[in-house]
């Protein structure tokens, strides 16, 4: 069995002039204004946690991943009924409402999350907010960018960006979108094992930051979670920090029995 020692960081960065990310774990959710906020969490109870990057400008962003988030934490550490649909509907239904009541408003969020249950982790996404999973020293993406580059990259299309017209950012699916099926992509069954680490972003990371450098400093980083996030929102800011960038480790660790934890 395992425990989970975990961390969350977010930072508006050095551009822009608010932090349009939000992220939620087990209940606790960044509020709406704020600039910067960490989190720390763990142990070997159930898990729901996500990451979730606002689109649609300072006016709108903000408020669209802060619903996310909110909604995302009336579920506390639960899928209801093994269901991703069921909360990911009600964050883009309550979306929607928002921007129909004002009107004009053009608003939405990607959403990253996972879900650990006895040591087995299940991952549900929209958008570009990816999700990792570091294992044996190797870093590898196991979410699923919803782009216009990656919908043609899955239509085995030879692209020229310069001539395709092809907007590579440009979201395919996400929160908000006015659509009655949300189809995000899925994994299930992920088991964790001790020395694994997930690890949830914005965007804001990895535009900053190349996978390479992500895995490296994972590798090099001494610490527990805690320390990673850090070192790797560090890392963005020193990039340039032009996003708002929101990092979540989860670190897997052996559970100690309790022989060992009462006589070390």
């Amino acid at each position: 069995m395992i425990k989970i020692n975990g961390y969350a960081r977010t930072d508006k960065g050095r551009v822009r002039p608010i932090n349009e990310d939000n992220f939620c774990i087990n209940g606790y959710f960044k509020t709406q204004e704020a600039d910067a906020d960490t989190h720390a969490f763990g142990g070997n109870k159930d898990m729901l946690i996500g990451v979730f990057d606002g689109i649609g400008g300072e006016e709108n962003g903000e408020v669209a991943s802060f619903i996310a988030a909110k909604t995302m934490a009336e579920y506390d550490s639960h899928v209801p009924e093994g269901n991703w649909n069921i909360p990911l509907n009600e964050m883009n239904r309550r979306i929607n409402a928002y921007a129909k009541d004002h009107q004009p408003c053009n608003m939405g969020s990607t959403a990253a999350m996972v879900y650990v249950s006895k040591g087995v982790a299940e991952i549900c996404n929209l958008g570009d907010s990816p999700i990792y999973l570091y294992t044996n020293g190797k870093l590898r993406k196991i979410s699923k960018d919803h782009t216009e580059l990656q919908r043609a990259l899955d239509m085995n299309l030879t692209i020229n960006l310069d001539a395709s017209g092809i907007h590579k950012n440009r979201l395919t699916k996400y929160l908000g979108i006015r659509s009655p099926e949300l189809n995000p992509h899925v994994v299930v069954d992920i088991e964790l094992h001790a020395g694994d680490i997930l690890l949830l972003s914005s965007d804001g990371l990895t535009s900053m930051v190349k996978d390479e450098d992500i895995e490296k400093t994972i590798k090099e980083t001494k610490g527990g979670s805690r320390t990673i996030a850090d070192a790797l929102v560090q890392k963005a800011l020193d990039n340039g920090g032009k996003d708002n960038t929101t990092v979540i480790v989860l670190s897997c660790e052996k559970k100690k029995s309790l022989f060992a934890r009462l006589f070390g």
